[in-house]
């Protein structure tokens, strides 16, 4: 009976040296039994914040806790979440995502017009000039496609270019005018066009072109009419074949074009003696440096020593069959071997002591040559 008592009386001792177990551990019975060692910390992912527990909290979403023995729970920082009870740790926000906020549960998707290409951030990136995002939770931004321009940061989608506007390059802020002689009708265009013949536009950023006045002319991409051209030749013109074409012997600005003069070859006629109907024969090499090209016949005399006729079989069609006058131009064909035959119609009395003819090709190569024809005086 003595040793029962003893034995209770003991085991009462005990129970009054027993502390309530800390913050962040626990026990079965709250207690350490009077031995520290028998509270147990709490684990990763849990906590405890009151003394003598008999187990540990789970940490809530937006929480963690990655050490044992802790009486709290950490929150996320920004740019990071936890969806999840009893987490060690916050998963960043992905590519595309954001979060502000501490202790949030989830990430944010980026809004229309940013993107954000790195993890663990707290903001998405504006969209720069040039670009666009018309999706949410991206992680980058698209160039703003050819014919399309974004002046302003942070947009969801890109402008047509205006009419009398282009671009043909990706991702650009702003749209090029088209220049004088061209036009862009549509919206979103990727080049402008030039302007048909016999219309013009003076103006940058032109959605159409203007038809020239009556009597007026001109080539296509012009930025205005002209009278050159219209095949009436007035006195600012040294020539006008009612085109506005080159290489054809008379250019976009009524001026001869220059050629290279070829050798000629005379049919040994004695100039000072021809006589009325006496033909003169004058042919050239075969020009093969500008084979196909036009070509160009002068008679460049003060006084005609003779009225020309033309065999026009022989060459090609003229535009008058008369050669008889002041730095006459006729325009030839695009044959490659020339000959020409010319027929005195009638002698006249010269004050000048001599005459020439040329014939050359245009753009040609070969070495610069001419025939002088010379009468000298009696």
């Amino acid at each position: 009976m003595t040793s029962l008592f003893i034995s209770f009386l003991f085991f009462d001792l005990t129970r009054l040296q027993a502390a309530s177990c800390p913050l962040g551990t626990f026990s079965e019975t709250g207690d350490d039994g009077g031995n520290p060692a028998n509270c147990t910390d709490c684990s990763p992912g849990t906590f405890q914040d009151l003394t003598g527990q008999t187990s540990c909290n789970d940490c809530p979403p937006g929480f963690y806790q990655s050490d044992f023995g802790q009486h709290y729970c950490v929150a996320c920082d920004e740019g990071s979440f936890q969806g999840n009870y009893g987490a060690t740790d916050c998963p960043l926000c992905l590519p595309g995502t954001y979060q502000t906020d501490i202790g949030q549960t989830e990430c944010i998707d980026c809004n229309y017009g940013s993107s954000q290409d790195q993890s663990g951030q707290s903001s998405c990136v504006p969209c720069q000039v040039g670009f666009y995002q018309d999706q949410l939770g991206q992680d980058e931004c698209l160039p703003c496609a050819a014919g399309k321009f974004n002046a302003e940061t942070g947009e969801a989608f890109c402008d047509a270019c205006p009419a009398g506007s282009y671009t043909d390059l990706t991702g650009q802020s702003a749209c090029l005018y088209c220049e004088p002689g061209t036009f862009a009708s549509d919206e979103g265009s990727l080049t402008c066009t030039s302007c048909p013949a016999d219309t013009f536009t003076s103006e940058s950023g032109s959605s159409s072109c203007t038809a020239c006045p009556e009597n007026l002319v001109a080539a296509e991409g012009s930025s205005a009419c002209q009278a050159c051209g219209n095949g009436n030749l007035d006195d600012s013109e040294a020539c006008d074949d009612a085109n506005l074409d080159s290489l054809d012997g008379c250019d976009v600005s009524c001026a001869f074009e220059s050629y290279t003069e070829l050798a000629l070859f005379n049919s040994g006629i004695n100039f000072s003696t021809l006589t009325t109907g006496e033909v003169l024969s004058l042919s050239a090499p075969n020009p093969s440096a500008s084979s196909g090209l036009p070509f160009q016949v002068s008679l460049a005399d003060e006084s005609c020593l003779c009225t020309w006729s033309i065999n026009p079989a022989s060459f090609g069609e003229f535009s008058d069959d008369s050669i008889c006058s002041t730095s006459l131009t006729i325009l030839g064909t695009t044959q490659a071997d020339l000959s020409l035959s010319l027929t005195c119609n009638e002698v006249e009395s010269p004050t000048t002591y001599h005459q020439s003819l040329r014939i050359g090709s245009l753009q040609a190569e070969e070495v610069s040559a001419s025939c002088s024809l010379k009468r000298r005086p009696n």
